[in-house]
């Protein structure tokens, strides 16, 4: 039970600034739209990209995790320092 940002992109949008402008977008909905508390974020380890994108939008790194063979990083927000 969590929300968690994502967003999937061919490779040809790639480092087009794309992505972390979907991810702000889905911050602003999920915190003043939907009024979630908490929203969490993932990515595979080896993905610099997403990686970046989840901490230059203010995630914080909580854990390292395996998910399918595949070890991914761990990211949360809350509400309380969204924007800070």
């Amino acid at each position: 039970n969590f929300i968690d940002i994502g967003y999937r992109f061919i490779p040809k949008y790639w480092k087009k600034g794309y992505g972390l402008e979907a991810a702000i977008a889905c911050l602003d909905y999920g915190f003043n739209t939907l009024n979630f508390d908490v929203i969490y974020g993932s990515a595979d380890i080896k993905n610099a990209g997403s990686n970046k994108i989840l901490q230059k939008i203010g995630l914080q790194f909580v854990n390292e995790f395996t998910f399918e063979n595949i070890k991914a990083n761990w990211y949360e927000l809350k509400k309380e320092d969204y924007g800070k």
